[in-house]
């Protein structure tokens, strides 16, 4: 994270990181790529989708 970007070029990181960092280039699709990919999947898309799936049915049931 570039936290101080302008004064230092130094990256800095927090203790926990809950993602996975992806492979560049031509690895992206090796065993490591598809394991970020997977995490990914569990930790940001499937709770992103429940909540909108959620919010979307709760929605449909209000009589406007």
């Amino acid at each position: 994270m570039a936290f101080f970007a302008p004064v230092d070029t130094r990256r800095h990181f927090f203790p926990w990181r809950p993602g996975a960092v992806a492979p560049l280039g031509l690895d992206f699709f090796s065993e490591w790529g598809l394991h970020v990919l997977a995490s990914e999947l569990v930790c940001i898309w499937l709770p992103a989708a429940v909540v909108a799936g959620t919010i979307w049915i709760v929605r449909a049931r209000q009589p406007w």
